[in-house]
């Protein structure tokens, strides 16, 4: 059987293979060798190790997750009651307004701080990725012209019950 090389292998085997099957083998291969690291001690002063570690960090900015805040799912019923408040459309300035009278005495100083590219508040690119996330989940709707936030039908049931829950509370 003859030897190949790195890349007579890449060449016959893994260069004809559409992107997709080549994920699946990326994908099967990091399995294989996460079980194989699982049997064996790995060190980070392993040099094949800290070879790696160099490799795949070229070129990335290494981003640590801040902890502490709300999460983005915290913000989704202060976005229903005020869409409610506003009739079920609203400006997305005008929401994130009404948004944050209501959250204001939750926030937390992490929430409070400014972002370091933007510039933003962390509570309102928060307040943001939930909007996302309640369009996905069918909450509000997806053909809104841009920067109008408006309910979808589902959006305003969970919007009434809401605020129902709060009226037996009280």
């Amino acid at each position: 059987m003859e030897t190949m090389t790195v890349e007579q292998l890449y060449e016959r085997h893994i260069k004809p293979l559409t992107m997709a099957e080549k994920l699946k083998l990326l994908a099967l291969i990091t399995q294989r060798l996460a079980e194989e690291a699982s049997e064996e001690e790995v060190t980070e002063q392993d040099p094949t190790v800290a070879t790696l570690r160099e490799i795949l960090g070229k070129g990335r900015r290494r981003r640590t997750r801040k902890r502490g805040g709300h999460p983005n799912r915290f913000f989704r019923p202060f976005i229903l009651r005020a869409l409610a408040q506003l009739g079920g459309r609203g400006r997305a300035k005008e929401v994130l307004e009404l948004v944050y009278q209501m959250v204001k005495p939750h926030l937390s100083p992490v929430d409070e701080e400014r972002l370091p590219l933007s510039g933003g508040y962390r509570w309102h690119r928060k307040a943001n990725w939930e909007r996302y996330y309640m369009v996905r989940d069918g909450l509000l709707r997806d053909d809104s012209p841009q920067g109008i936030w408006e309910l979808t039908e589902e959006g305003w049931r969970e919007a009434k019950k809401l605020i129902a829950g709060e009226t037996q509370e009280q």
